[in-house]
């Protein structure tokens, strides 16, 4: 028989409901240093938010069901968000319920100061590690390709795809090379793990019955079977992630036939009431200022710390740093981070970033008649010295592939490091084609008329403004006479402007009732480099605030697929409204 709700061995409740588990682990572990930060940590955050968290309950509300977290990543940001986020749905009569790991202490202290006590330990739940090993290996012996793995499931779960997907992010390898012993070996156990983890979604999603599924995270494991279990039964599933924008997230309801969209777009129907309403060509013109101050002041994506040392140049200055002709057009071919989410979201051309980059390179050596830039993602550089301490162009995936396969490049192709100090910014008015699978930069190009070849589907694919292919041949065919392509004509670059306006203004929900600061000198802190605070002084403030209020009706009571932030004359319809809500509960 499975083990209930919140149920573990009973003098271990006891000490967790009462707070003295994590000191009596502590004592137990001979006080190690590391932890006893934690512990500080964990008492400043009860001292200052326990009671107010506590008091802000919903007796008289409803009950409406369970919702369940998914709550198995490290980070400390996100155990605070989740924690606000269920507070705010408990606020409308859900009762929250967390999936954590039993030795992982301190997700679960955190949130227990939030008020909550309904806990699943992930461990109660896994399937056999033996029996997943063995099937892992069965199903991997008959998987000779990348495509094969990819394919494989277990019940509802891709477990290949996230096998795959998690063991590319560890190793930091841009293919699945079946014939690499060390990539096998590693695949093997990410299956089975993934096996194991999608036997234990099916029984928790079994016996907890919930109403909603709130997660943070999709395409790895071991959150990702929770999220294919879910849509797979019909669960109501909500996606939240942070936004480009500092201090705001975005909000996504997924479904079975969509769950490979990307959370960065707008759904159809979505898209579709925002080409209802009015549009003026000034809109795309401020938008279009917007975005290009939001890079030369360093605040687009400003977490990810890409723009820190870059700076605007001139074209001049630009083909005398890349050596180009100026005689002639250039196309910028934006790489992808090889290892980072290849397979979530949509269907690549090609069988993934790797193989893609190879290919457009290649195309772009048999075309002299343009220049070509191949724009290494600056994100390795970050990504680099936060899993190793250190940054070596030489030890980069991409570049080592680029170098492997082209040892020598022709003169009109050139690279840009990761490391270049040039600020994409100076980039939009200066690039004649841009070039990538499904990265930002398709929704941001088309915005200055610079014609964009995709080679995948995506958050903006068959929208319009960019130039999508059927097939790999189709796309390189294009490549090899990408300068008969002529600069994007109004309209194309205004329907542009109007969807990526939705994306980058409007998607982005402003979070008001806490806030999260990076703190640089933790950035290789597991738990995370965030301080967190909340800007509410009661719990009577925590119950009204519209941001909170916001979400949960959103979740709780309607079926868009997106929240999208409020207009400002829509923050005051808002209030009103919460104003009702609470008068009547």
């Amino acid at each position: 028989m499975r083990p209930s709700i919140g149920r573990s061995p009973r003098a271990v409740k006891t000490l967790r409901d009462a707070g003295l588990y994590v000191p009596f682990r502590l004592l137990r572990g001979g006080l190690p240093a590391a932890e006893r930060s934690r512990f500080a940590e964990l008492r400043a955050f009860r001292r200052a938010y326990g009671g107010l968290l506590r008091e802000t309950s919903a007796a008289a509300a409803r009950p409406r069901g369970r919702v369940l977290f998914p709550h198995l990543s490290p980070g400390l940001f996100r155990t605070r968000v989740d924690g606000m986020l269920a507070k705010a749905l408990a606020l409308r009569g859900l009762e929250p319920v967390f999936v954590t790991n039993r030795e992982e202490l301190w997700h679960e202290e955190h949130l227990r100061v939030f008020g909550f006590r309904e806990f699943l330990f992930v461990e109660d739940y896994l399937g056999s590690a033996v029996e997943s090993d063995r099937l892992a290996g069965e199903l991997l012996e008959g998987a000779s390709s990348q495509d094969d793995v990819l394919a494989i499931r277990h019940g509802h779960a891709e477990v290949g795809r996230h096998a795959g997907s998690r063991v590319l992010k560890d190793l930091r390898r841009g293919s699945l090379d079946l014939g690499d012993p060390v990539l096998r070996g590693a695949l093997h156990r990410s299956m089975g793990r993934s096996i194991a983890h999608a036997v234990a979604a099916d029984r928790i999603l079994d016996e907890v019955s919930p109403a909603l599924l709130v997660t943070s995270e999709k395409g790895y494991s071991p959150w990702a079977e929770f999220y294919d279990d879910a849509l797979r039964r019909g669960i109501d599933t909500v996606h939240w992630y942070r936004s480009h924008l500092e201090h705001s997230l975005l909000f996504r309801r997924f479904s079975w036939d969509d769950r490979h969209e990307h959370f960065f777009t707008l759904s159809d129907e979505t898209w579709r009431e925002l080409r209802r309403g009015p549009w003026l060509p000034e809109q795309g013109e401020e938008f279009v200022r917007r975005l290009r101050e939001s890079y030369v002041h360093g605040t687009w994506f400003e977490r990810k710390k890409t723009l820190q040392g870059k700076r605007m140049k001139s074209p001049d200055e630009l083909r005398a740093d890349l050596g180009l002709d100026p005689a002639k057009r250039t196309a910028f071919v934006f790489s992808h981070v090889l290892y980072d989410a290849t397979f979530w979201f949509g269907d690549n051309l090609f069988p993934d970033y790797a193989v893609w980059l190879v290919e457009t390179i290649r195309a772009a050596c048999a075309n002299p008649h343009v220049n070509w830039v191949i724009k290494m993602h600056p994100e390795n550089v970050l990504k680099a010295r936060n899993q190793t301490g250190s940054y070596e162009l030489g030890q980069l995936e991409e570049y080592r592939l680029i170098a492997a396969s082209f040892p020598t490049l022709p003169q009109h192709v050139r690279l840009m490091l990761p490391e270049d100090d040039t600020n994409t910014a100076s980039l939009f008015d200066f690039a004649d084609y841009a070039l990538t699978v499904r990265g930002t930069v398709g929704l941001e190009f088309p915005c200055f008329g610079v014609p964009t070849f995709t080679a995948g589907t995506g958050g903006y694919s068959g929208r319009g403004f960019t130039l999508d292919s059927k097939t790999p041949a189709e796309y390189l065919e294009r490549l090899g006479r990408i300068e008969e392509t002529p600069p994007l004509d109004g309209p194309t670059t205004d329907l542009a402007r109007r969807f990526s306006h939705g994306v980058f203004q409007l998607k982005p929900v402003p979070i008001e009732t806490f806030t999260w600061t990076r703190i640089p000198e933790q950035e290789g802190d597991p738990l995370g480099p965030y301080d967190f605070r909340l800007t509410v002084g009661s719990a009577e403030e925590l119950r009204r605030a519209p941001d909170l209020g916001l979400f949960a009706d959103w979740a709780a009571d309607s079926k868009a697929r997106d929240l999208m932030a409020p207009t400002d004359g829509a923050i005051v319809r808002e209030l009103e409204s919460l104003e009702d809500v609470f008068e009547t509960t």
